[in-house]
């Protein structure tokens, strides 16, 4: 759970390769808002964001999630809002990770955020192995 609620342990594991973000912020609390950031080339930032929607410590996440690009002009370009819903469970001395990220709209989408979560899970167990 902490891993996914650190800004600093976050930092290690999210995207495509392990410290592939430049910034994250995590404001745990329903309503809170968080930003992963991992461009800034060419008068752009590329970042994800949303707001939690449910917290259950160390059982549930669950969050809204958009892509989002801000323009140095101030234009912001974002996909539609899905939502993602993270549980966790124990599993002896590591812990079972239950991820669904739904109502994304375009099937390019879909593979897209299905590459990332799969390159994140991968990216968790090279540095915590089963403890994550």
């Amino acid at each position: 759970f902490r891993a996914w609620t650190d800004a600093d342990e976050i930092m290690h594991w999210f995207g495509l390769t392990p410290d592939s973000l430049i910034s994250a912020e995590i404001d745990l609390r329903i309503g809170g808002k968080w930003r992963f950031v991992f461009e800034r080339l060419n008068h752009v930032s590329k970042y994800f964001e949303g707001e939690y929607l449910e917290i259950v410590r160390d059982r549930k996440l669950v969050f809204s999630w958009s892509h989002v690009a801000l323009f140095a002009d101030g234009v912001r370009e974002e996909t539609l809002s899905s939502q993602v819903s993270v549980r966790f469970s124990p599993h002896g001395k590591s812990t079972h990770v239950c991820l669904r990220h739904e109502a994304i709209r375009c099937e390019d989408g879909r593979l897209s955020v299905g590459q990332g979560w799969q390159a994140s899970f991968a990216n968790l167990r090279r540095l915590w192995g089963d403890a994550a």
